[in-house]
């Protein structure tokens, strides 16, 4: 059965005092959430700025930003699985939510 509902939490809801009780109610439904990348996403356009490295490693380093968020989002509520390739996804999810890192 395919997962209905794919939410998206950007990277500055990442300072959220709410975030932990988003997390657990996420945790109960069948959701996908895609993480943005929040402060680790930050500090990739600081160190672009002061260092001046191309857009493309710039947009790779977003996209490992966005694994730490995920990771992090796991972190603070154990209840959500990760899952790094789609195929897993799609196949569904025993507990049937997951960070799609």
């Amino acid at each position: 059965m395919p997962i209905p509902w794919v939410v998206k939490l950007g990277g500055s809801f990442g300072m959220a005092e709410t975030l932990p009780y988003w997390l657990e109610a996420l945790a109960g439904c069948r959701v996908v959430v895609a993480p943005g990348g929040g402060l680790f996403a930050d500090t990739v356009r600081t160190a672009q700025r002061r260092w001046g490295f191309a857009d493309r490693l710039a947009h790779r380093l977003a996209i490992i930003a966005m694994r730490q968020y995920g990771l992090m989002l796991h972190g603070l509520c154990p209840r959500l699985e990760t899952a790094d390739a789609i195929d897993a996804l799609a196949a569904g999810l025993p507990q049937g939510a997951a960070v799609w890192l």
